[in-house]
């Protein structure tokens, strides 16, 4: 029964990941490619990061961009804005 439940949250997640593009965030997703990848492993073999954290992380940082954070754990040639300090 438990595995109804997972497939219908699965199918729930996929339409709203498709529905991004038409609803005009296309731009904004970034993949985790190959580059990606391979700088996640290197960053895992030397930080204590979260999974996730640690693929933004690297993510931003292969793109060139900075990632917004509110404190925890920072990953070395990341750029970091900290969302409570930013003044405007």
């Amino acid at each position: 029964m438990s595995y109804l439940k997972d497939q219908d949250c699965g199918e729930r997640v996929a339409r709203w990941y498709e529905s991004l593009p038409e609803a005009g965030f296309g731009h904004r997703i970034l993949p985790v490619e190959i580059a990606v990848a391979l700088e996640s492993g290197r960053m895992a073999a030397s930080t204590h990061m979260p999974t996730i954290a640690g693929l933004m992380a690297v993510t931003a940082k292969v793109n060139g961009l900075a990632l917004v954070i509110n404190g925890g754990p920072k990953a070395e040639g990341v750029q970091y804005i900290n969302r409570f300090n930013v003044k405007g």
